[in-house]
C-alpha cells in the first residue's frame, strides 16, 4: 500500500512541476517534495508522512473526513515541526482488494487510479501521550497536482497551512 502511495504522490509532484524525494532513513517522514525558481533553486520544501488506510474503515459517517492512525511519537513529531520547513500527513484511502487499485480503459489506452490522497498539517497542534493518534483530513484537502502548487506558493511566502 505504501508502494502504491509513493507512486501517486510522485505522480502528483511531477504535474506540479516539483521534485519528489523519498527518505531512505528514518527521518520522521517518508517523502520530501522540492519547487525550484526560475534560476533552479529550491523557493519551498515540505515533508511527508504517508498513511494508507482501507476504504471500507477510515471515514466518519458523513464523509467529511478522512482518518488514520499515527503513533505517539510519529504524531509528536508532526506537531513541533518548523513552520518554515512544514510537515503533511498524507491520508490516502486504498481499496479493500488489490484488483481495484487500478483500473485499465475498456479500448486499452490508459489507467485510472482507484483512490484519492487528503492532506492534513498537524503543525502546532498539543502533543499527545496515547500510544496511538487519530489523525483526520477533511474531504476538501484532497491531494492533487492543483492542491501541492497552492501548498508549495503559502510555504513559499511563510504562509502558514
Amino acid at each position: 500500500m505504501e508502494e502504491f502511495q509513493t507512486g501517486y504522490v510522485k505522480s502528483v509532484a511531477a504535474a506540479a512541476g516539483c521534485q519528489c524525494w523519498d527518505s531512505h532513513i528514518d527521518l520522521g517522514f517518508d517523502l520530501k517534495i522540492e519547487r525550484y525558481n526560475s534560476q533552479g533553486v529550491p523557493d519551498s520544501e515540505v515533508d511527508l508522512q504517508l498513511k494508507a488506510v482501507s476504504a471500507s474503515h477510515c471515514w466518519d459517517v458523513n464523509r467529511t473526513c478522512i482518518s488514520a492512525f499515527l503513533s505517539r511519537q510519529r504524531y509528536n513529531m508532526q506537531v513541533n515541526r518548523n513552520p518554515i520547513h512544514p510537515n503533511l500527513v498524507l491520508i490516502m484511502e486504498i481499496p479493500d482488494t488489490v484488483d481495484k487499485w487500478i483500473t485499465k480503459q475498456p479500448d486499452e489506452s490508459g489507467m485510472i487510479l482507484s483512490n484519492r490522497c487528503y492532506w492534513v498539517s498537524l503543525a502546532g497542534l498539543p502533543k499527545k501521550e496515547t500510544d496511538r493518534v487519530k489523525v483526520s483530513a477533511p474531504v476538501n484537502q484532497v491531494f492533487d497536482d492543483a492542491s501541492l502548487c497552492m501548498i508549495m506558493e503559502k510555504i513559499s511566502k511563510g504562509i502558514k497551512l
